[in-house]
């Protein structure tokens, strides 16, 4: 016997390869496996390129299709900036929440309808189903969408507005819920609703396969670092720039992803020898990928006080390589990494300073193999795949 309907509400979704598509994914996957009926309201697969892949760039402006075991899917040709900007993010978040109101009449009653944030806007939809169709509303924070927009742009009287909206609609749900200790306390200065933890996992599984080196890893007496991910706005690439260039006689630079800053970046460092670009890679192959280099960077701007943890943070701990980090000092990532114990967290810009702890890092191979114990015993206890997706069904079948 099948169980209750789910429902996601989310513009991220199959094939898109990785961040909030592949998590949307997963947790359907697993509803579906576990006989839950799943309804999905997407968008056509846009993620990180900014252009909507093929063949759905020729599909008709609607589609219904089925994915997996008995995943219904609704897509809508959402509009794409290849340059967002404020303006084209507000026209692309509005152009799916109206396009998208023709799936309610098809979606199924006394349903649990996950919303996936970004976009809160899309809690609308939810409460729509809420009104008409008897269901409950699960609103599931990825990011705080508002919040970053203020942060990276001049919003100005809008932000007021944004923030008064966004509470609004956060007091409407059933359930709230994020993916951080840090997000969850700002959950409380948004809503009154008691805010569940409900992490982004991993399936460790896939990381204790033997492999063979991929083919980006380049064999060489430098050691090969790695930035695997999209290419966006959070990550600081002025300083990942400065950083390959000082030290293009010490490392080697693979950078695999893509996204609206990668053309910016692949001119800024065409003529450096050191530096590899690559397309993603599938993600059955992210495993190999991650565990055939030395080491993985992610540096993200220090002002921006991001308490997301990244979803490549996961995957990065899970190849047992060591994580080199630079953000904000009051960060969740910093947290994360210390206490995993899986590499070191810069909170300044002394690009000599982070060289030198990268190198005397990695020189004590006895200290990286001790450390490799704590963080997969970390990885397990707080981020497995199978024991954060029951808790969370166990939570949303009780709303």
């Amino acid at each position: 016997m099948r169980k209750e309907n789910i429902i996601i509400i989310s513009p991220s979704f199959y094939p898109d390869k990785i961040g909030i598509a592949n998590y949307n994914y997963l947790t359907a996957k697993f509803f579906s496996n576990n006989k839950h009926r799943v309804h999905v309201v997407t968008a056509m697969p846009y993620y990180p390129e900014w252009k909507i892949k093929k063949p759905y760039d020729k599909a008709p402006f609607y589609l219904k299709e089925t994915i997996g075991k008995g995943i219904i899917v609704y897509r809508t040709k959402m509009y794409v900036p290849t340059k967002p900007t404020t303006v084209k993010r507000i026209f692309q978040v509005l152009h799916f929440l109206f396009f998208s109101l023709k799936h309610i009449p098809s979606l199924p009653i006394k349903s649990k309808v996950l919303v996936v944030a970004p976009y809160t806007i899309n809690i609308l939809l939810g409460l729509l189903l809420k009104w008409f169709k008897k269901c409950k509303i699960w609103c599931h924070v990825q990011d705080f969408e508002f919040d970053l927009g203020i942060q990276n742009f001049k919003l100005g009287f809008l932000s007021q507005s944004l923030y008064f909206l966004e509470k609004i609609l956060l007091k409407k749900c059933d359930k709230v819920s994020t993916i951080s200790q840090s997000m969850k306390k700002k959950l409380y200065l948004k809503t009154s609703i008691k805010g569940y933890y409900f992490p982004n996992f991993i399936d460790l599984g896939s990381y204790k396969n033997s492999f063979t080196p991929h083919s980006y890893y380049l064999d060489s007496t430098k050691p090969n670092l790695l930035y695997s991910g999209n290419i966006g706005e959070k990550q600081d690439w002025a300083f990942f720039i400065r950083f390959c260039r000082f030290n293009i006689e010490k490392f080697n630079f693979t950078i695999v992803g893509d996204g609206p800053k990668l053309k910016w970046i692949k001119k800024q460092l065409n003529k450096q020898k050191n530096v590899q670009f690559y397309r993603l890679v599938k993600s059955s192959d992210l495993p190999r990928l991650l565990r055939s280099f030395d080491a993985h960077l992610l540096f993200q701007k220090n002002n921006i006080l991001d308490s997301v943890m990244p979803s490549k943070l996961l995957g990065m701990m899970a190849s047992k390589k060591p994580c080199f980090v630079k953000g904000n000092k009051e960060s969740e990532i910093k947290k994360i990494i210390r206490a995993s114990e899986s590499g070191i967290f810069f909170d300044d810009n002394n690009i000599e300073k982070i060289t030198e702890s990268i190198i005397e890092y990695l020189a004590n191979k006895k200290a990286i193999e001790k450390k490799k114990i704590v963080t997969e015993n970390f990885l397990k206890e707080n981020f497995s795949q199978k024991k954060v997706l029951l808790d969370f069904k166990k939570s949303i079948n009780n709303i």
